[in-house]
Parts: C-alpha cells; sequence; structure tokens
C-alpha cells in the first residue's frame, strides 16, 4: 500500500473469487464477520449492515486490549457488483461522532477477470498522517483476511487441490472399491504384483462385485473335507453346532445326525477341521484374497449347507459385522456339481453398487435387537431391478469356487426339486488386522496360524442339547 499526497490510501489486488463474491463480501454481515478486523487479535462482536443508498454499517470490534471500538459509516452508492461506496469512520469506547465533521469515504470498484476480480480501494479524506498510516495496516490486515468470505472460491480451490480417491462407500472398503480402481489395477499390473490374469479378475470384481475361480479346489481336498462332514455327524461335538429354522426361529444345537435331514448350517468347521482350512486356504483362492486385502487373509466364520436355504436376496454388510464394516468377502465353495431347482444361489451382479442402506442409528449392520427388516429387503431387492441389473444363478461344478463383495446382493433361489442336495461350503473372510464384532462380546479362539500369510479364528460355542 501506497500513501498518496492526496491524503488518500489506493491499494488493487487480485482475488480468486466472482464479483458477486468479492461485493457479498462487503455488504453481507455474515460474511463481513468472517474478515473486516485488522488481524484475528481482534474480536468481532456484531456486524449490522444495510447495503442500500443511504442504508448505515457498524461494525463492533474488541481489540487486544480489550477496548471495544466500532466502525461505522453510510452507504453512498451500491451498485451492484461493480462498485461500492461509504463513509467510514472509527470510534473507541463511548466516542461519538462530531455532528457536521468530514468523514473519510472508502470507494471499492470491481473489474472481472475471467472469473477472478481485481479489486480497487480508495480511502480518502485521511488527513492526519498517523491515521493514514493506521489505517494503511489495517488494510493490509483486513484484505488478507477476506479469502475467507469466498465459500464458493474456497470450495473450488479445495476441489482442484484435493485429488485424494474417493470410495465407493462412505464407510471404506479395499483399493478395488475406490473411483480410480482401474488406474490402480493397470499400476500393479504394470510393477509386476497382478499378471494379466488377475488384472481381469479384479477388473470383474469392481464391475460385478464377484469372481468365479473354476476349479480352485481339487477333488483331494474335497474328499478330506466331505470326510470330515461326515465325521462331525457321526460324533457329535459341543464345540461344533447346528444351526436351523423352528416355527420361524432359530435353534442352535450340537450337530446330531437327527438334525441332518432338515435345512441347516453347521457353523465354524474351519475351526476343527484342517482339511475344511486346506479347502478354504486353496491357493487360487488364497492369492486372490491376499491380492485384494493387500494383507493376510483370516476365515473368521465358515458354513456348511447340504441343502439350498431359499434365504431372501440380501446383502452381508447387514448381518456379518467386523470392525472395518465393507473389509470381508464372502467365499462359497461346491463340494459337489450343482443342479438347477436345488435351491442355488443366486446374485444380482453389479449390485454391490446400488445406493447404501444405512439402519437406524447410522451403521451398515442391523441392529441385534432391530426386528423389522421389511424395508432392508425390499431395498435390496428392488434396486437392483430398477438399475436392470441382471439375476444370476450360479450352477458351478465342484470345486469352483465364488468370492463375492460385502455389499453383493445375493440369496438362495427357489428350491423346486427338494429332493435334489446342493453341497457347499461358505466363508467369510476379512484381513487378518480386522476383527470379527463378536471378538467383543463372545468366547473365542485366538487368531491361529495355519500356514503361510494365513489365519483363521472361530467362536467357541457352549450350546444345549
Amino acid at each position: 500500500m501506497v500513501a498518496m499526497p492526496d491524503s488518500a490510501i489506493r491499494h488493487t489486488e487480485r482475488l480468486q473469487a466472482g464479483r458477486d463474491e468479492v461485493f457479498d463480501a462487503w455488504t453481507d454481515p455474515a460474511k463481513l464477520a468472517l474478515w473486516f478486523a485488522p488481524s484475528s487479535d481482534y474480536v468481532i462482536r456484531s456486524v449490522r449492515a444495510e447495503a442500500r443508498t443511504g442504508g448505515t454499517f457498524c461494525v463492533e470490534l474488541a481489540s487486544p486490549d480489550g477496548s471495544i471500538g466500532r466502525i461505522e459509516g453510510t452507504y453512498r452508492e451500491v451498485a451492484r457488483p461493480e462498485r461500492l461506496s461509504f463513509t467510514s469512520r472509527l470510534l473507541w469506547g463511548d466516542e461519538v461522532a462530531e455532528d457536521g465533521a468530514d468523514e473519510p469515504v472508502v470507494t471499492i470498484e470491481l473489474t472481472d477477470r475471467d472469473g477472478a476480480t481485481d479489486l480497487s480501494l480508495v480511502h480518502e479524506g485521511l488527513v492526519v498522517p498517523e491515521m493514514r498510516k493506521a489505517f494503511e495496516q489495517a488494510w493490509y490486515g483486513c484484505l488478507s483476511r477476506i479469502p475467507a468470505a469466498f465459500d464458493g472460491a474456497l470450495t473450488r480451490f479445495s476441489q482442484r487441490v484435493t485429488r485424494s480417491p474417493r470410495c465407493r462407500s462412505s464407510f471404506g472398503g479395499f483399493w478395488v472399491d475406490f473411483e480410480n480402481a482401474f488406474d490402480r489395477i493397470r499400476g500393479k499390473e504394470e510393477l509386476g504384483l497382478l499378471t494379466a490374469e488377475d488384472a481381469a479378475l479384479f477388473r470383474q470384481w469392481n464391475e460385478r462385485g464377484f469372481v468365479v475361480l473354476p476349479g480352485a479346489v481339487d477333488a483331494t481336498e474335497i474328499e478330506a473335507l466331505s470326510a470330515d462332514v461326515e465325521r462331525a455327524w457321526g460324533t457329535p461335538d459341543s464345540e461344533l453346532e447346528v444351526e436351523s429354522f423352528e416355527n420361524g426361529q432359530r435353534v442352535f444345537r450340537r450337530v446330531d445326525p437327527r438334525y441332518r435331514s432338515f435345512p441347516h448350517k453347521v457353523l465354524d468347521l474351519h475351526g476343527h477341521s484342517e482339511a475344511a482350512r486346506g479347502a478354504i486356504f486353496a491357493p487360487s483362492i488364497s492369492r486372490f484374497l491376499s491380492q485384494l486385502f493387500e494383507r493376510p487373509p483370516m476365515a473368521f466364520q465358515s458354513l456348511l449347507f447340504d441343502v439350498g436355504t431359499e434365504q431372501d436376496l440380501h446383502q452381508d454388510t447387514a448381518y456379518v459385522l467386523v470392525s472395518s464394516p465393507m473389509e470381508f468377502v464372502g467365499c462359497w465353495i461346491a463340494l459337489e456339481d450343482v443342479r438347477e431347482g436345488s435351491g442355488e444361489l443366486h446374485y444380482y451382479e453389479g449390485s454391490h453398487r446400488i445406493p447404501e442402506y444405512v439402519w437406524p442409528g447410522g451403521a451398515r449392520a442391523k441392529p441385534y435387537d432391530y426386528r423389522d427388516e421389511r424395508e432392508f429387503l425390499a431395498w435390496v431387492r428392488d434396486k437392483p431391478r430398477e438399475l436392470g441389473l441382471p439375476l444370476t444363478r450360479f450352477l458351478p461344478k465342484k470345486g469352483d469356487a465364488l468370492i463375492w463383495h460385502a455389499d453383493l446382493v445375493h440369496g438362495g433361489s427357489p428350491r423346486v426339486h427338494p429332493q435334489l442336495t446342493r453341497k457347499s461350503f461358505v466363508t467369510h473372510f476379512c484381513p487378518v488386522d480386522v476383527d470379527p464384532e463378536w471378538f467383543g462380546t463372545t468366547d473365542h479362539s485366538k487368531k491361529l496360524d495355519c500356514g503361510p500369510a494365513r489365519y483363521y479364528c472361530y467362536r467357541r460355542k457352549h450350546s444345549a442339547e
């Protein structure tokens, strides 16, 4: 700033905001309160502004020493958004303006410069050199703070300099869930972290929400797992439970041959069977999970089925709870060739992209005591249809594996032929540093090592007869 011989202060600068935004900063009381003080040491106590010709304004300030002052004046010209002129006087304490005294005048002119604004300020009538010097410093401080009033300009600035990619879900996810997933896939492929085949799987994962690994588990492993299943049914174990439905209620009992003829799930066999762990950590499954998680995978829940469940279409995020809500997946292994009409698994391709359903309380998971699921089930049923997503039935061969996204909408199709079995083994996996929710509520194993970079854990059961 330069003090001129004509007793005026003149100042020009370019502001990265449109003229309307700059004009508002000078006339809107809420915006004046953000910057119209010489420094942050001053507290703006109140602002009143009637931005019209003949209107008045008053800004009350508390100085660093606690004294109270005010800047007040009258608008002489209000020509939006080009020009603003007003008288200005600074008064402290109980000081009152003298009647008839000449008042300094401030004139603001705004010129558009391709979306930016050139501001010209002229403060005339400062005949006392000390006062002129004080106002030079005051205007320098004020105009250094004026960008705080430019909401739109600050937002645009933030958008230019904040380039962090966003995740599809507001609750987080894996690297392939981010908006720059394809760039990351290409980068990992170029760095040799993914083969061309791996990259193709992750592109499918991003677009469709699942991958199929044909023949992931070989026949020997399937037979070993099936033998352990038979032994489990023949040798009831209080640490191995079966879940079934009776009169619409879930019932948990020890594994017993009496319950095998009813639709059921054997829970957490992976915690008691080395063969089960060998199957779920088959090389192609382990490879994909390790690449997806970018750290070792951990199996934390498993479900063994003999027949189809006809379960409603749903997303696992509502029922499978981990400390990082989106960092888990499901894996379905066919223990036999699945035939049409057996209650085969079905899913909406790409349904992991539907708008998120948030339960009361703001979580992705259903609160334990919240029994009314109708809105959720209608949401996951109708949203994929509205988007025209294909409903696919999974008819795998023995040993095939399907790995799906936590938000993929899936369920059990109707059992058209009840005599058909649909033997399968489902496991939920998360990264080893993520904790199942039941770690805080249920007796459980530690995180156990079952091979290089492979872990598992399970709940300990104490069921009734």
